[in-house]
């Protein structure tokens, strides 16, 4: 679950997820504020979100970090930043 709107880090998150972590994951898109969340959803690239930004580093980049992807193909699009954990 994610908020509404195309942004790029959103967007890019979504990709990531499909592409590298989850090949069946479906998406929703929410207006943040007062949204309810299934037990089984997992919130990105929104406040209190399981994947979000971490200081310095957007959503994306938070990804590749926490599921260690190192394919190749992401290296180009995630700069070097600083996770909070």
């Amino acid at each position: 679950m994610t908020r509404k709107g195309v942004y790029i880090d959103r967007i890019a998150s979504a990709w990531v997820i499909r592409r590298f972590i989850d090949a069946k994951a479906k998406f929703r898109f929410v207006n943040e504020r007062g949204a309810r969340f299934a037990k089984d959803e997992l919130r990105f690239d929104m406040f209190d979100g399981e994947f979000t930004h971490e200081g310095d580093c957007c959503t994306f980049e938070v990804l590749l970090d926490r599921f260690q992807l190192a394919d190749p193909a992401l290296a180009p699009s995630a700069r070097s930043c600083t996770t909070s954990t």
